[in-house]
């Protein structure tokens, strides 16, 4: 059903550790579920890669050193042979079981579901929101009806749809009728930055959206230095 996909750096000694300590976790739980990983440095590469290939069984891993993150990740889609797919920054630390995680996947099959926030669970994922349907294990919603406006690159989402989304940022990422805060290829926050405000999630009023009732992942913040919820 799933294939979970990243494209990242990472040179600092404390998020390393964070990956490294998150792998085996990755492995237990998303043993069934196939990786597409490109690593997109030389620094940690050999200790990063030895890791993913001790923990990971199915993985497919790369050191594509282009530092363009849209044209990088797009090609890792061409890898990636299911339905849905799951973007996972290298510091989103598994907050999940195993069947934790299957009910949350399940629930989104069964509702034919397009795009899964997975960022904020706090804040969004509560049944006062206008436009929010309630079920076991989460909230189903229309793209119109989302509560926040950027479509986030934290999700599970259809394969084709973020296919589509990224080759429709990379021909119009320099014509944008708003200004995004990171304008730099080769960070994610560029594409974030891009799909909000008019163009945003929003934009998509009849896109199948979900967010989950629990976290499946806590993000690492390093100025915090300590786990924190997104």
């Amino acid at each position: 059903m799933i294939t979970v996909v990243q494209n990242y750096i990472c040179t600092c000694d404390k998020r390393r550790d964070v990956l490294l300590n998150n792998l085996p976790k990755l492995g237990e739980v998303f043993k069934d579920i196939p990786f597409v990983v490109n690593f997109n440095d030389t620094i940690n590469l050999e200790i990063i890669y030895d890791s993913y290939k001790k923990n990971i069984k199915k993985l497919d891993f790369y050191n594509n050193l282009e530092k363009n993150w849209a044209l990088v990740t797009l090609s890792l889609l061409e890898k990636v042979k299911t339905p849905y797919l799951l973007y996972l920054c290298e510091d989103q630390v598994l907050h999940s079981t195993y069947n934790e995680l299957n009910n949350i996947l399940n629930e989104i099959q069964e509702l034919d579901i397009d795009f899964t926030n997975l960022t904020k669970i706090n804040k969004y994922s509560k049944s006062t929101f206008p436009g929010y349907t309630e079920h076991n294990y989460g909230y189903s919603y229309k793209g119109q009806h989302s509560p926040t406006g950027r479509l986030s690159s934290d999700c599970i989402v259809r394969t084709d749809f973020w296919r589509d989304r990224l080759i429709e940022f990379i021909q119009n990422k320099d014509h944008c009728p708003h200004r995004i805060p990171y304008p730099h290829e080769n960070l994610p926050n560029y594409f974030e930055g891009y799909y909000d405000h008019s163009i945003g999630i929003r934009k998509f009023q009849n896109l199948k959206c979900y967010i989950p009732k629990q976290h499946l992942f806590i993000e690492y913040t390093d100025t915090l230095q300590k786990h924190t919820y997104v």
